[in-house]
């Protein structure tokens, strides 16, 4: 069987010829934007994309042992970060008042050392703030509970490098009679 000599090669359709000729015309565009501007460019990119990696950490409220004292409600700390954290300790400051009892504690420091190994992204634990006042007198309205949560980024465990973040809350009287904590 032999070739047909005749036969036409064959040829694009006209409408796909224009498409061939715009990335050319798109690469000489954007050759024309300076040098400084890809530059930016990247480097917002490596900044946005190092933000949203970096552990942010947030605290949430949980449940209550006893509703009438605010210092036994659970509070979990959440990573929203992607990176995970180790060796997480909390230091709960505690300022709490009962004028009935003439009962208060300024300044009451108790410190929990590495009470969780490791938090994942979207990882989340119980702080063990909630052990460290029982009481079965009413407390007063404006106790106050600092919570500060040191953590390594991992993999780094070098101590200098240590991270912290403080959250500070108030108690408040409901209706009901109960105490909720109010982030300051």
């Amino acid at each position: 069987m032999g070739k047909r000599k005749n036969k036409a090669p064959k040829q694009p359709p006209r409408e796909a010829l224009p498409l061939l000729e715009r990335p050319k015309a798109a690469r000489r565009v954007l050759r024309k934007v300076p040098a400084w501007v890809w530059g930016l460019l990247v480097f917002l990119g490596l900044a946005i994309t190092f933000l949203e990696a970096y552990p942010w950490l947030s605290i949430e409220e949980s449940a209550f042992l006893d509703p009438s004292n605010p210092y036994s409600q659970m509070l979990e700390v959440v990573n929203t970060g992607y990176l995970p954290v180790t060796k997480l300790d909390a230091k709960c400051i505690v300022n709490l008042r009962n004028t009935e009892h003439d009962i208060s504690l300024a300044n009451g420091n108790f410190i929990f050392r590495n009470f969780v190994d490791s938090l994942s992204h979207e990882g989340r634990v119980t702080i063990p703030c909630f052990r460290s006042v029982k009481s079965n007198i009413p407390l007063d309205e404006g106790s106050t509970l600092g919570i500060e949560i040191s953590y390594n980024l991992w993999p780094i465990i070098a101590s200098v490098l240590r991270r912290s973040q403080t959250f500070h809350l108030k108690s408040v009287i409901a209706k009901d009679g109960s105490q909720h904590w109010q982030f300051l």
